[in-house]
């Protein structure tokens, strides 16, 4: 198993250490041209040449592709690295067959072959649990917390052994909160299309370390205000009165406050009970006496007290001196009648 990260490349190749005409320095082994069929699977040739080497791929699918190199051996120098190929995900199983022949006896008489093979068999995997999310119509790439109205397609990155889990929130009945849409279930693989307004939290894992990569995406305009609550750390219910009472979004999601042309509330004054004129009260009704009253010390309040007691003493002499007055003049008349 071979991981390879963004940047790494990974190459196959052979390095031939002896001279095919004079193996192991015997002038009388050599690899030669084989015309005999070979039904060896994944080799099936009637001519392998001086070496074949034979590559087959499998993808993610099952699928299987077969490269095939007959005389590999015939072109290659001592001590030469030949690279075959640059290697991406993917199982592989490489072949190489040729065919010795052995000379012995007198002249060389006696002639042998042997047929040799050669096999090795990898995997290579991508180590980054990555992914590409692309809105759906302008085709730019989104990045985590990315907002989109119209919604956003999923691109592995040719990453076709990851493991790719969807999660979706929905705004509640009051449209002041979100919860997790239970309903939601789908398959999620290279270009799965999402577009029905939600909170998407994506979360990419794969079978060979223990990295997660989470990512999250908003769709419809209704969720605006839920990234927003996420960037300004509140709830969504103080965005959405806060957009009620005036304030907007910037740029950035950061809540700006309503322009100067809003009315902006000040502080409430008790109210007053509003004063009738008397020229609106009807004929029966009475002005009420809006005359406020004034507080008096103690001494005010003595001084009131003993006038008072002063004016009420005058007017109790006065009428004792008019009611002797009245009764000795009454008395008085009357004696005269007697006369």
């Amino acid at each position: 198993m071979f991981l390879k990260t963004v940047g790494d490349q990974i190459e196959f190749g052979f390095r031939l250490t002896q001279d095919i005409d004079v193996l192991n320095g015997n002038l009388n082994i050599k690899i030669v041209n084989d015309n005999m069929s070979i039904e060896d699977p994944p080799l099936i040739k009637t001519n392998i040449g001086r070496g074949t080497l034979v590559i087959v791929k499998t993808d993610y699918q099952g699928n299987k592709t077969q490269s095939e190199y007959t005389n590999f051996l015939e072109a290659k120098s001592v001590d030469a690295d030949t690279k075959v190929g640059i290697f991406e995900e993917g199982d592989y199983r490489v072949v190489l067959v040729y065919e010795i022949q052995k000379v012995s006896g007198l002249f060389g008489f006696f002639k042998n072959y042997y047929n040799y093979r050669m096999e090795s068999s990898f995997k290579i995997r991508n180590a980054n649990s990555m992914l590409f999310i692309q809105d759906t119509k302008t085709g730019s790439e989104l990045a985590n917390e990315d907002f989109t109205e119209s919604g956003f397609k999923i691109d592995l990155a040719q990453s076709h052994y990851l493991h790719v889990s969807a999660k979706k929130e929905v705004l509640n009945d009051t449209g002041d909160g979100i919860v997790e849409d239970i309903r939601f279930n789908t398959l999620v693989s290279d270009g799965t299309v999402f577009t029905a307004p939600g909170k998407y939290t994506l979360t990419v894992s794969n079978d060979y370390n223990d990295m997660k990569t989470p990512k999250v995406i908003y769709i419809g305009v209704d969720y605006k205000i839920v990234k927003a609550s996420v960037v300004n750390n509140t709830s969504v219910l103080a965005i959405k009165q806060a957009l009620d009472d005036g304030a907007t979004l910037s740029d950035n999601w950061n809540i700006i406050n309503a322009p100067e042309s809003l009315p902006t509330r000040s502080p409430e004054l008790p109210t007053l009970p509003a004063q009738t004129s008397p020229e609106s009260l009807p004929d029966n009704s009475v002005t009420p006496d809006i005359t406020p009253e004034i507080p008096l010390d103690n001494g005010e309040q003595n001084a009131i007290i003993l006038w008072s007691g002063i004016g009420t003493a005058i007017l109790i002499i006065v009428l004792g001196v008019g009611a002797f007055v009245y009764a000795h003049m009454k008395k008085k008349h009357h004696e005269e009648d007697k006369l």
